[in-house]
């Protein structure tokens, strides 16, 4: 089987909802990092829609470096744009025609919209519930140390622990990673940042979904044969600081200096499409920066499940080309650089 390799990742500047990006379409933000990587698409080149909420971007280049790895393929973008300020309102279809009463608009930006009544109800909870839930699960209280966060009010739950300080917020962008085999994207001058080495998601009930990457990554480390101690970056996709906080709790034997080095989505923004190629972008750019090193990118999906990668950064031989043998990668997302 051939490897699949990440070799270059790109994306637009996060814009606040309402904000500098409201007026582009999110078509037209995905074509923007499509034509960063690779300018001119002719009509024959084939593509997939993946909408998996905050992972989807993630789980296509999941499905993309699977496609390398068996031969489907050899080069793939993956990516995802999001304009939360665009999403459109959305309503159900009658159920018999000419009704004379009124109907009820959705927003699509974010959360549960038109539940079947048969699902429980605690299964149908918001975003932010679930994660006080953890919270108070893990013992995660509100003391930052920041006087004005402190003093923000509780979002989703009366003497709660999320507020607008400390949750990602609706956010506008788009992210692509460029995914192919060893040497195939040398013709457009791109030599690898990382190599993929496994993927793994897990399903947790749906009103503690902030929980699921902890076993996600667990599954991915051991299919990589990796521990904890041999992972040197991690980007974990923070939705909320409790739900963060939460696996970190879980996952006693990492090192919390490893995670969101340079950010995470309360502090850059959560564009749901686009987050997942932007953490695993992030992930492969820093392992090239270091020269070595394994990492692990992964987020949590409401209402299902997380997922995450491992990468690693490959060796240069001495003729300068990307060399294997390569340090292991997981999908919880892990990269090996």
């Amino acid at each position: 089987m051939s490897s699949a390799y990440v070799y270059e990742a790109v994306r637009v500047p996060v814009g606040r909802y309402g904000g500098a990006l409201a007026a582009v379409r999110p078509d037209d933000l995905a074509a923007q990092v499509l034509q960063a990587l690779v300018a001119g698409w002719p009509t024959h080149v084939t593509g997939v829609t993946v909408n998996w909420l905050c992972g989807s971007s993630l789980e296509a280049a999941v499905q993309a470096s699977r496609a390398i790895e068996v031969g489907d393929a050899t080069i793939i973008v993956a990516g995802g744009g999001e304009s939360m300020s665009r999403s459109p309102w959305v309503m159900q279809k009658p159920s018999r025609a000419f009704p004379a009463g009124n109907e009820t608009l959705h927003s699509s930006a974010l959360g549960w919209r038109m539940v079947n009544p048969r699902m429980p109800g605690h299964h149908t909870i918001s975003l932010g519930e679930s994660t006080e839930k953890l919270a108070a699960t893990y013992g995660i209280g509100p003391d930052t140390s920041l006087q004005k966060l402190a003093k923000l009010p509780a979002a989703f739950v009366d003497g709660g622990t999320l507020t607008a300080g400390n949750s990602s917020p609706l956010s506008d962008g788009a992210a692509a990673v460029l995914v192919a085999d060893e040497g195939s994207a040398a013709p457009l001058g791109r030599a690898p940042l990382a190599r993929i080495v496994a993927r793994a998601a897990h399903g947790v009930d749906p009103d503690v979904f902030g929980i699921g990457p902890v076993q996600a990554a667990n599954k991915v480390l051991s299919r990589a044969g990796l521990s904890w101690d041999q992972i040197d970056v991690v980007e974990l996709n923070e939705a909320f600081a409790g739900q963060s906080l939460a696996c970190l709790q879980a996952w006693p034997e990492l090192d919390p200096e490893k995670v969101n080095q340079r950010g995470g989505a309360i502090a850059i923004g959560h564009p749901l499409g686009a987050s997942g190629a932007r953490i695993l972008g992030r992930l492969a750019h820093e392992l090239h920066a270091r020269g070595d090193g394994y990492g692990r990118a992964g987020a949590a999906l409401q209402p299902a499940r997380r997922s995450r990668r491992p990468a690693e950064r490959p060796r240069a031989r001495s003729a300068g080309a990307p060399g294997v043998p390569v340090r292991g990668q997981a999908k919880t997302a892990e990269a090996r650089r």
